[in-house]
C-alpha cells in the first residue's frame, strides 16, 4: 500500500485496456481520515475531467463477500486510452 495521502491509502491502482481501446482505472483505497478524503473527493472530478476521464462508479460502503480486504472505497474511472490515463495518475491534481 502507498503512504497516506489526502486521507487515504491506495491499496492498489490498476489501468486496464478495454476492448474498444479505452482504459478503465480501478482505484481501491482505505480511508484513514474521512474529512481529508471528503475535501480530496471534491477536487477529484475536475482532475479526472482535465485528462478526459469520467467516473463510472464511486462506491459508498464496501462489503467484502469473499477473502479479506481492508478497502473502504472503490472508484472506477473511464479514459479514452491508457495513454491519457497514465498522465492523470502522475499529475499533481491527482
Amino acid at each position: 500500500p502507498s503512504p497516506p495521502r489526502h486521507g487515504v491509502r491506495r491499496q492498489r491502482q490498476m489501468c486496464i485496456r478495454d476492448r474498444s481501446d479505452g482504459s478503465i482505472s480501478i482505484v481501491r483505497v482505505k480511508v484513514d481520515d474521512p474529512e481529508a478524503y471528503k475535501a480530496y473527493a471534491l477536487k477529484s472530478k475536475p482532475a479526472v475531467e482535465a485528462f478526459g476521464g469520467k467516473f463510472i462508479a464511486r462506491s459508498g460502503e464496501t462489503d467484502i463477500l469473499e477473502g479479506t480486504d481492508d478497502v473502504t472505497r472503490v472508484v472506477l474511472v473511464d479514459f479514452e486510452s491508457m495513454e491519457t490515463a497514465r498522465p492523470w495518475y502522475a499529475s499533481e491534481q491527482y
